[in-house]
């Protein structure tokens, strides 16, 4: 029979309704709970901390190995399960400063899974929460995924082993390589600029130069030059050299 003494311990207690080998706590000070740790009692073939008092149970173990806390039937290795709105379901922290190496990761969290047959390949190891998903795997590629406006995981920026780093492809081939518009603040800095499209527009709010002196747009008031730096007219040709400063041609008719 159920019993509130401060400890029981037996091969054949009933609690709660629930018959199995158990050991009973009970604290009968101010705020005291009554505690049943039960193998088979409350999940068969497997042991559970429960807090009798408030009709909760705490953490079960199964017989599978299976550990979960705030659930008696844990689908994993750990399942953690929260049913009410307040507050975090858990918390991993670690306020102890260190230094971080493969050797001694110290301080981190790590979360990792070696299945086969899943869509990113072998040896994915993936972080996933709220509406984004950090993933690694054996093809030395690491990937951001966030939520799109579908309700589904879109990739938002992937880096491969070699370096190149994809915004909006997940195999880039350049050491930045972004599908769709960009934007730029400041200034680009570039050994050259080859433009692909046949059919695009392209539109210089500024100024122009090329080669220094070779061709020269005025930003300020639309003068083109050409072998000058200063164009004072509209259009302005500077040679120093021997040659024409400019030739005209028509063809035959």
């Amino acid at each position: 029979t159920a019993s509130f003494d401060l400890l029981q311990v037996g091969p054949n207690v009933t609690d709660g309704g629930s018959t199995g080998a158990r050991t009973i706590l009970s604290d009968a000070g101010t705020g005291g709970k009554r505690w049943d740790i039960s193998s088979g009692g409350v999940v068969a073939g497997g042991l559970t901390f429960r807090n009798v008092s408030d009709n909760i149970n705490a953490v079960a173990i199964l017989s599978t190995g299976n550990v979960g806390i705030g659930t008696t039937a844990p689908g994993a290795k750990l399942e953690v399960s929260k049913t009410d709105t307040v507050g975090a379901v858990s918390y991993f922290r670690n306020d102890v400063a260190g230094t971080y190496t493969d050797a001694a990761p110290n301080g981190s969290i790590e979360m990792y899974s070696k299945f086969t047959g899943q869509a990113l390949g072998w040896g994915t190891a993936r972080l996933k929460w709220g509406y984004t998903d950090l993933w690694a795997n054996s093809g030395a590629r690491f990937g951001i995924d966030l939520v799109n406006s579908s309700g589904a995981f879109g990739n938002v920026m992937t880096i491969l082993g070699s370096g190149n780093v994809g915004i909006g492809n997940v195999s880039p081939t350049y050491k930045l390589d972004v599908t769709g518009e960009g934007h730029l603040s400041s200034y680009l800095d570039a050994s050259y600029i080859v433009a692909t499209s046949t059919t695009a527009t392209s539109t210089f709010a500024g100024g122009l130069t090329v080669g220094t002196s070779k061709f020269v747009v005025n930003n300020f008031n639309g003068n083109v030059g050409i072998g000058t730096t200063s164009p004072g007219s509209i259009l302005s040709i500077g040679n120093t050299g021997a040659t024409a400063v400019a030739n005209f041609t028509t063809g035959t008719s």
